[in-house]
């Protein structure tokens, strides 16, 4: 797992110069929640000769980052490997991923997310399973009267109270304009009930807090 040779251009990806990584193992230098991984596929590159992962590197200034690795057997004691920093493209895909299991103005998770891990957590791991929906009354009446900004800023507080009451288990999502529904997988009837009571209990808090509506 020694460096023994290196370009400018590995100097540049790493922030380390090259005699600097020819010093250097590739333990030094792996993100350790990709250290496993990075020893799957340096085993594999030792038993096959090839090998290509995406993996996550510390660089010198302490930022951790995205590379593509491949890397080619020379010999028996021989590599020739080949990274490229793909940090920026990771966050494009993770920033996607977000933002299509999540609802954009509250922040917790939307329609799609919610029937998808229905079917996940509706198995026997989970189960029992409960299910609370419920609405926020007079979205409409508010959006007539004071317009919308006044509406997402109603249906924007209520998610951030009722997504206090959860647990870090219960997946909460924006299943419509107004309406909220919340998955409690290993959860009872008695406790989904006290669930929801604490829900309400906490909506009335605030109704009592801000009185002027």
């Amino acid at each position: 797992g020694h460096y023994v040779e290196a370009n400018a251009a590995a100097a540049l990806l790493t922030g380390y110069s090259i005699d600097e990584l020819t010093k250097m193992t590739i333990r030094d230098i792996t993100a350790e929640e990709t250290m496993e991984s990075a020893l799957y596929y340096f085993n594999k590159l030792k038993s096959t000769g090839s090998m290509s992962a995406e993996l996550k590197f510390v660089h010198r200034d302490g930022s951790v980052r995205w590379w593509t690795v491949d890397a080619v057997k020379l010999s028996n004691d021989r590599y020739l490997g080949f990274s490229g920093d793909i940090t920026e493209k990771k966050r494009a895909e993770e920033e996607l991923l977000y933002l299509s299991y999540h609802d954009s103005h509250t922040g917790v998770y939307n329609r799609r997310y919610f029937s998808e891990e229905l079917k996940r957590v509706d198995a026997g791991d989970y189960m029992p399973l409960s299910i609370i929906i419920g609405d926020i009354n007079g979205v409409k009446l508010v959006n007539d009267a004071m317009g919308h900004a006044e509406g997402d800023r109603l249906i924007a507080e209520c998610a951030k109270i009722i997504s206090a009451c959860c647990r870090d288990m219960d997946a909460l999502c924006r299943t419509g304009g107004d309406e909220f529904s919340i998955l409690l997988p290993k959860t009872d009837n008695a406790e989904a009930k006290d669930i929801m009571k604490k829900i309400q209990d906490a909506l009335i808090q605030f109704d009592e807090d801000n009185p002027n509506g």
